[in-house]
């Protein structure tokens, strides 16, 4: 005789898995697997490390890619750890947020265009749809000790705030290992310092170009006036050569000179 399994909802199963990895027996031939309405894969790491200490704070930072099995809305995200256990407070999506300075030796500087962290709330999926992009995270804390793996769970509600729950192992080895992506990149103390001079020298031209522009003598009404005549007069010159070799190009020409020239293609005033 078959037993009925006792059905189970996500965060149910999640709690059984934790209580298991404690030690405790879970009956597993008792329970029904619960089914998800999303998918979630963690897809890797563009620098290697997931986790980058900041001084007395700590960046966590990975890329997933969501797929709905059923329609699906997406009301909120957040990350659960056994560290830190200060909360973790989802990255703003300004122009500069997503710029980590001091960090592992240089800079870390994410898109606001790569980032879930805004665009996915109130995300209504379609059945198969997905929505792929980083989600960023910062920390009051310190960054843990450096080791291989560190465990995560990353928690989705739906607008009835039923929770949804996906095991995440985040690499935490603290060492850039790659060489990013268009919307996560790391630059080198050498490449911040060659970014700061071209800067500096852009700045310079431009203060020296308004320097001169202003040493100039300021022209009379009737002298702009002759200059802007000067300048319309060599437009219309340029505009009628290009339109007269144009025209050239476009008129057939006789076969080697003989016989007749093929009828028009294009017509020419006599």
């Amino acid at each position: 005789m078959k037993t009925e399994k006792m059905p189970t909802t996500p965060h149910q199963w999640h709690l059984f898995r934790r209580l298991e990895a404690a030690g405790c027996p879970i009956d597993w031939d008792g329970l029904a697997e619960p089914c998800s309405p999303l998918r979630v894969i963690h897809e890797p790491a563009a620098l290697g490390t997931e986790i980058f200490p900041l001084g007395d704070r700590t960046a966590l930072v990975f890329r997933v890619r969501i797929i709905a099995a059923v329609p699906f809305t997406i009301n909120w995200i957040g990350l659960s750890t056994d560290w830190p256990r200060e909360s973790l407070s989802l990255l703003g999506t300004q122009d500069n947020a997503g710029c980590f300075r001091t960090c592992c030796g240089g800079e870390v500087r994410l898109a606001a265009r790569g980032l879930l962290n805004s665009r996915i709330r109130h995300r209504v999926l379609r059945r198969g749809e997905w929505i792929s992009g980083y989600i960023a995270l910062l920390s009051g804390a310190a960054a843990p000790p450096c080791s291989k793996k560190r465990e995560a769970t990353l928690w989705i509600l739906d607008p009835f705030d039923r929770s949804y729950p996906y095991d995440l192992v985040l690499d935490n080895s603290q060492q850039i290992a790659g060489d990013g992506d268009n919307e996560c990149r790391f630059l080198t103390a050498d490449q911040l310092a060659q970014e700061r001079a071209a800067y500096l020298e852009a700045e310079a031209a431009k203060v020296q170009q308004d320097a001169e522009l202003k040493s100039r003598p300021k022209k009379s009404a009737f002298i702009e006036f002759l200059d802007q005549m000067i300048l319309d007069t060599e437009r219309e010159n340029e505009a009628a050569a290009k339109k007269d070799s144009k025209e050239r190009e476009c008129t057939p020409a006789a076969d080697a000179g003989h016989g007749p020239l093929k009828e028009g293609i294009c017509d020419k005033a006599s």
